[in-house]
């Protein structure tokens, strides 16, 4: 994989395949900023005529949670087809295939949308357990200032070294957190181009292709972190999120051949 990794080729070729496709790109990620921003004034509509009817029965309470609750699973189901139909929308590009757009619709079917929901739930234990791992031992610090801080027992070397510490555990924390979550990094595009596959063994392929290259890929990423950090303005962003994301996508393309 050492060939494969070389920045600078890796992002030509991402300039190249997302040459012209800027715009679609972005209204991707549009769509579903306007979806959640209509989703959440549905909501918070909703939550405000159940306060004007404070004195209805029990059935229009249950009424009102079980809208709020179904609103929400749609959210959901709509953010799983748009994350895995994007990485599908981009393999179609890198794979030069003319009905790349199909792919994304495809995973907005309500069979194939539930497959999507499914698998980024599925990501989203494995992901919250290390989460878990990696950050319990700072929560168990911050957990510790509070409680002697109530029980007057707290002094302030002690302050002073718990807050050091904690400070220290996050940020080790979050370092070996990103580092981890790199064993998954292509699992959604192999999920993406081939749902027959199944999720378990998508994310099963991901950590047996990148073993031995989590280093390699956390190099690629940072390479990207002028850009991330340009991003504070709004004009590069919507230069260099399609470009980001295709850079990713070539890369998985490249480990998956």
């Amino acid at each position: 994989m050492g060939d494969i990794m070389k920045n600078a080729m890796i992002k030509q070729e991402s300039k190249a395949f997302i040459k012209g496709k800027r715009a679609k790109a972005l209204s991707i990620v549009l769509f579903y900023f306007i979806f959640c921003v209509v989703m959440t004034a549905l909501s918070f509509g909703i939550i405000f005529i159940s306060d004007l009817l404070r004195g209805s029965d029990f059935g229009v309470t249950a009424a009102v949670f079980a809208v709020l609750v179904i609103l929400g699973f749609i959210t959901l189901l709509v953010y799983s087809s748009v994350s895995v139909g994007e990485k599908a929308w981009y393999g179609g590009i890198t794979a030069n295939k003319r009905n790349y757009t199909k792919r994304l619709f495809f995973w907005f079917r309500p069979k194939n949308s539930l497959r999507a929901f499914r698998f980024k739930a599925l990501m989203y234990i494995i992901k919250s357990l290390w989460a878990i791992v990696f950050f319990l031992p700072a929560a168990i610090l911050v957990w510790s200032i509070y409680y002697l801080s109530g029980t007057g027992g707290l002094e302030l070397y002690l302050f002073i070294s718990l807050t050091g510490g904690t400070v220290l555990l996050t940020i080790g924390g979050a370092v070996f957190y990103f580092i981890a979550m790199q064993k998954y990094f292509i699992a959604e595009y192999l999920y993406s181009s081939n749902p027959k596959l199944g999720a378990g063994t998508a994310i099963k392929q991901s950590k047996n292709l990148l073993d031995g290259h989590i280093l390699e890929i956390v190099r690629f990423k940072l390479s990207f972190l002028p850009w991330f950090l340009g991003c504070i303005f709004i004009v590069p962003a919507v230069y260099f999120i399609p470009y980001y994301k295709e850079s990713c996508c070539v890369v998985a393309k490249k480990i998956t051949l």
